[in-house]
């Protein structure tokens, strides 16, 4: 059990990272994708409810906060796929992920916006992932679960160090 949820954990991290970094490659390339009209506040507001049509359509999940850092993980995940799928730009993503927040976490995420003063048209989906991990996945846990990760490969290494003693001595 312990391995199949290290291993999950490691899978899910690592997806995480891949999308960060398809993400920061596609926003490099393509970051005028989809911004809205300049110089026109009522196109860009249809713009903007046009985009946040079509990201309701997929069914994002909402996430409403955890004490389960994998959760967290799971729910960025999901979210990934479709922003990369919308190709929105770093701030859209922002504004829609925050669309999605609920609860506990829709408070956190307000408090956060007041308590640093950020500027929520200029902040980032990276930045806000960030903020995100450090809140729901902080650095301790993770490197808790990393310990229980490199726990678990050191009993199988054993195991597997055991095993092969066993069939080198049933062979001599």
């Amino acid at each position: 059990m312990m391995r199949l949820m290290a291993q999950t954990l490691t899978a899910m991290t690592n997806q995480t990272a891949a999308c960060t970094v398809l993400i920061q490659n596609q926003n490099r390339n393509n970051n005028t994708l989809q911004q809205p009209p300049t110089g026109n506040a009522d196109g860009a507001q249809i713009a903007w409810f046009d985009l946040l049509e079509k990201f309701v359509r997929l069914k994002p999940p909402q996430f409403e906060g955890s004490t389960d850092p994998l959760v967290v993980v799971k729910w960025k995940e999901y979210i990934d796929k479709i922003l990369v799928a919308m190709r929105c730009t770093p701030v859209q993503r922002q504004q829609l992920v925050v669309f999605q927040l609920s609860g506990e976490a829709r408070n956190w995420w307000k408090n956060e916006v007041v308590v640093a003063q950020l500027d929520e048209n200029t902040f980032t989906y990276i930045q806000f992932c960030e903020r995100l991990d450090a809140r729901y996945f902080p650095a301790t846990v993770r490197n808790k679960k990393i310990e229980e990760f490199d726990d678990v490969g050191q009993i199988r290494s054993e195991l597997v160090d055991d095993y092969l003693d066993c069939e080198v001595n049933n062979i001599g």
